[in-house]
């Protein structure tokens, strides 16, 4: 079956292609072609990128570097063109083609702060003005992409979308948990739904070795056009059940009308991780030779590493038939050892016009991605920490795992990934205002997951038998998606918009997994060569769901617009009680400034808005169903014994969101500024509720019991301060600010999300994993068994727990365990010589991180001052007693079993993106032949600050939890690489 799947990836394309091809284009007529310019109004500068499209004929192009632009082969006759471009107002043009002749329109943009007229995609059914929309769409074009020194998606998204929760990205090849507006559910996902051209993506989180890792990265910045980011339930009505976390939209480049043109871009950079400073030195006391001896194996094995990435595509076509098509090839070693990515894609896209009324489009995209992550056991980093200076073997004594540096770096991981998408779209227009759009998609990821470890390996003093896992996880969704969209004047003044429209995806799992262990050999590396088998499993399971919605939009005078919408929506995953769930949805936007009684010339753009709608959030495939696991019963009979009740009853969580924004512009529409406020609130929502254990199951049963309520604000703005044919200065900045609380358990007792030193909890009253935690008892923080003056041992050295009046230990809110608020700033400045500098700026805060590092480190005795403690209690030293008092106290007030003493304060600030960009003169580049070029020079994650936070890893870099709602945990994962580097893109 498997190969099957595979070989289609490249026959059925290439069938359909085929067929397409062989039903004709559109019939020969006489043409003539249109050439110009796009500079800026007010400096003359070109703009380079801006689209240039003509109105009803599916036909477009973009500016080069100079700004110069031609569409070949246009039908003779008169015709409106339109020109946009990010951060300036559209322009429109009537343009007369005649037969044979080349005419000449040229265009100049005025800057526009408030983008009302861009077209966006997103939750609307169909291409829409942002003035229409009620809800919020947050969109990064391809001349942010192109231009930022950048990976992958997630790093194109951190920092340029208000309200988006995104972690550091941390060793090579990890992923960051991306949440927009925080959470909406207690304890299904909160990772927003994924989709590419309108085929939905797998957006699966999951871990390998020392690295999270998501599907979203696998996507190469370079073939993306536009990415959309839809916050809130209101505009979720087109997606259905599970869009209550938001959508991610992205955009792939299309062809144009136009010559061939080839683009080639390389970046070739060096990933860093200072382990001199980031990395701390190990000391311990000796009693042996009565010294402090001190170790740092870090700098030995965290070299710097060079990282090459090469894309190469072809992007053109003819009034009948569009292409683009791209390769890429990364390779990116990390800093650390047992870390890299290796990452090829292939991707292609044709768009077909076959007649007046028929165009179709057929996309096939190939990624293969391999991963080599550090082993888990301890994290990447932590052998280098935990290496004791007084073993000649730099073992470290910690229970039954002992490695060195050298035995821990055995432990190998790997992953392999395949992940294939096909999708292929018909429109077709009924009508110059109505028209039909069905789309088709598959996604195919397979994941090959292999630990091992040599036999031999591992502890020098207490060798590793050998043993090797394998994980396969194959993971397929199917998209239909089908709408018909109207839009009519109903009178001079009020216009129409319907969508109506049915959409479904079908998921399916199958996931096998074993692992043996005890070689004979180290020769032997596979599950043949295992003796004992430690595990076999395999499992599959299936969701299917399906929808259907209508939308309908009215609008004023093209300055005030109600929309309204629903969508039916079912799902295999509910109860058997449960069929469809309805979720309504209401919109309204108003350009007040547009109205004839405005008269505040200093305000332009005003318009305010405001959204109403609601979403949900489906249980698990098997949540709803009764399981049962097998079991050896009486004489090695075969049994099954209980494992999921089950719950007949289960129904979908429902989301709510309410959400009010307004812009404006000033300065001659210089200045734009947004302001968005949102009020979200979950019920039904899903809580573990114990069950009589009488009944014979074990595990607690899901059931809509709970809720959770949600406000915050959202501020962005946009500033163009300076702008002439050399210089310029624009600065865009954006905070915002959520605020959580679980409102109501029903009969649920508040929990702890997991045990050991992880205190984060769902408890009614704060927001979800909050950390709340024993703490000292303030008029008596610590104690010692024996007095001052005789202790020899820190053994002798206790923590005094803060005591409630039932004598257990209090507990006391710590901390958040993700940021509350976030911010940033990013400018940019045009200067002489066809240079443009860039830098970027973050900030999150408002939560904690837990320093574990400091705490392992403080039990076993490798840092500085446990080695001088230790000193101290040596009875071969003479310590005066104010010093062993003074120690003694420090250790009893910031103890290892006094785990709230090591949450400490993540707020930070980071320069996440720094480039000096050269746009290579024109003519120098036709001396070489080439078409625009530019040349780059880049730096990212250049500077971190955070004032009370002192661990390891960048405090945006925390474990991947199996719960996000854990607060983050400084060992569990490497600090985020410096990266410099250069970046050539030039054309054909």
């Amino acid at each position: 079956m498997r190969r099957q799947v595979v070989r289609s990836a490249y026959t059925i394309p290439m069938a359909l292609a085929a067929t397409i091809a062989s039903a004709g284009i559109l019939s020969a007529q006489e043409t003539g072609s249109l050439t110009g310019q796009v500079i800026a109004q007010s400096t003359s500068r070109p703009l380079a990128g801006a689209q240039v499209a003509v109105e009803g004929l599916e036909i477009g192009t973009l500016a080069n570097s100079e700004g110069r632009f031609i569409l070949p082969a246009l039908p003779a006759g008169t015709h409106t063109v339109t020109v946009s471009f990010v951060g300036y107002g559209a322009e429109q043009a009537e343009v007369v083609i005649q037969p044979g002749v080349a005419t000449e329109q040229n265009f100049a943009l005025s800057t526009s702060a408030i983008g009302l007229d861009e077209i966006v995609v997103t939750g609307t059914g169909g291409p829409s003005q942002r003035r229409r929309l009620g809800q919020t769409v947050s969109s990064i074009g391809a001349d942010v992409i192109e231009t930022a020194p950048i990976q992958n998606v997630t790093q194109a998204l951190q920092g340029r979308i208000p309200g988006m929760i995104g972690g550091g990205i941390g060793l090579e090849g990890s992923a960051a948990r991306i949440r927009i507006r925080g959470a909406v559910s207690l304890s299904q996902r909160n990772s927003p739904l994924i989709y590419v051209d309108g085929v939905r993506m797998d957006n699966t989180f999951s871990k390998v070795g020392a690295n999270p890792t998501s599907r979203l990265d696998d996507i190469n910045p370079s073939n993306i056009e536009r990415i959309e980011v839809l916050k809130g339930a209101a505009a979720a009505t087109l997606f259905g059940t599970e869009a209550s976390s938001g959508v991610i939209q992205i955009f792939t480049k299309r062809g144009v009308v136009s010559e061939p043109t080839y683009t080639f871009q390389t970046t070739q950079q060096i990933s860093s991780i200072d382990a001199e400073n980031r990395m701390p030195r190990n000391y311990a006391w000796d009693r042996a030779s009565q010294q402090i001896l001190s170790n740092h194996p870090a700098p030995e094995w965290v070299k710097p590493a060079w990282q090459q990435t090469y894309y190469m595509s072809v992007r053109g076509g003819t009034p009948g038939m569009r292409y683009f098509a791209s390769g890429n090839v990364a390779d990116r070693p990390g800093s650390a050892p047992n870390n890299a990515v290796q990452n090829y894609g292939l991707r292609s896209g044709l768009d077909f016009h076959h007649t007046d009324k028929l165009t179709s489009s057929w996309d096939i995209n190939i990624i293969r991605n391999n991963l080599e992550a550090p082993h888990p056991t301890w994290g990447a980093f932590a052998e280098f920490m935990l290496s004791d200076p007084t073993s000649e073997t730099e073992t470290r004594p910690y229970g039954e795992q002992d490695f060195s540096v050298a035995g821990a770096l055995d432990f190998r991981n790997f992953e392999e990934t395949d992940n294939i998408t096909l999708s292929s779209g018909l429109t077709y227009d009924w009508t110059d205002n109505l028209n039909s759009d069905l789309r088709v998609g598959l996604n195919r990821v397979n994941r090959n997951e292999t630990q091992f470890i040599l036999k031999g390996g591992g502890n020098p003093d207490a060798p590793s038998p050998g043993q090797r896992s394998l994980l396969s996880d194959e993971r397929m969704s199917w998209t239909f998606d089908v709408n018909t969209n109207a839009q009519v004047d109903l009178t001079r003044d009020i216009q129409s918009t319907t969508t109506i429209g049915a959409q479904s995806f079908w998921e399916t799992r199958d996931v096998a997994q074993s692992g043996v262990q005890d070689f004979p050999s180290s020769a032997l590396r596979t599950l043949r060569g295992g003796a004992t088998v430690s595990n076999v499993d395999e499992f599959r399971e299936e969701v299917v769901n399906a929808g259907i919605f209508v939308q309908q939009q009215l609008g004023y005078r093209d300055r005030l617009f109600l929309t309204g919408g629903a969508r039916m929506d079912g799902n295999s995953a509910f109860g058997e009680d449960f069929g469809f769930e309805f979720y309504p949805k209401v919109g309204l936007s108003w350009v007040v400034s547009e109205e004839a009684f405005w008269n505040i010339d200093a305000l332009s753009n005003v318009r305010l808005r405001g959204a109403y709608g609601t979403s949900g959030l489906q249980p698990g495939a098997f949540d709803a169903q009764r399981t049962w696991r097998p079991v050896t019963g009486i004489e090695n009979d075969q049994a099954v014994a209980p494992l999921n009740l089950g719950n007949p009853d289960l129904q979908p969580e429902r989301s709510r969101e309410i959400e009010v924004g307004l812009e404006f512009a000033m300065l001659a529409d210089r200045l734009g500024f947004e302001a968005v406020y949102f009020d979200q609130k979950t019920t039904d929502a899903l809580l573990p509720a114990r069950v009589s254990p009488s009944l014979g199951f074990l595990q607690a049963q899901l059931t809509n019991i709970g809720a959770l309520e949600s406000w915050g604000v959202e501020l962005s703005s946009t500033w163009s301060i300076y702008e002439s044919f050399d210089w310029g200065l624009s600065l865009e900045g954006s905070y915002s600010y959520i605020d959580q609380t679980v409102t109501d358990m029903g009969d649920v007792p508040a929990f702890r999300i997991e045990g050991r030193r992880r205190w984060s909890q769902i408890r009614e009253g704060f927001s979800p994993g909050a950390v709340i935690a024993p703490v000292h008892d303030p008029n008596n923080p610590w104690s010692t068994s024996v007095p001052i003056e005789q202790v020899t041992s820190v053994s002798q050295i206790q923590p005094n727990f803060l005591k409630a009046s039932n004598g257990a230990d209090s507990l006391v809110y710590i901390g958040e365990s993700s940021p509350t608020w976030t911010a940033s700033l990013g400018a940019t400045i045009d200067l002489p010589g066809n240079l443009t500098a860039r830098t970027l700026l973050g900030a999150q805060g408002g939560f904690i991180m837990s320093r574990e590092s400091g705490l392992i480190r403080q039990n076993l005795g490798y840092n500085l001052f446990m080695a001088e403690l230790n000193r101290a209690l040596d009875p071969n030293q003479n310590v005066p007693i104010e010093e062993r008092r003074r120690l003694i106290g420090e250790y009893g007030n910031k103890h290892p079993n006094m785990f709230s003493d090591w949450m400490e304060d993540a707020d930070y600030l980071q320069v996440q993106e720094v480039s000096l960009s050269w746009r290579v003169p024109a003519d120098l580049t036709a001396r070489w032949g080439l078409g625009g070029t530019t040349v780059s020079l880049n730096a990212r994650n250049l500077l971190i600050w955070s004032p009370n936070y002192d661990g390891i890893v960048d405090p945006n870099a925390g474990e991947a939890s199996r719960s996000e709602f854990l607060q983050n945990i400084d060992y569990m994962q490497g600090p985020s690489p410096r990266t410099f580097g250069v970046t050539v893109r030039t054309s054909l």
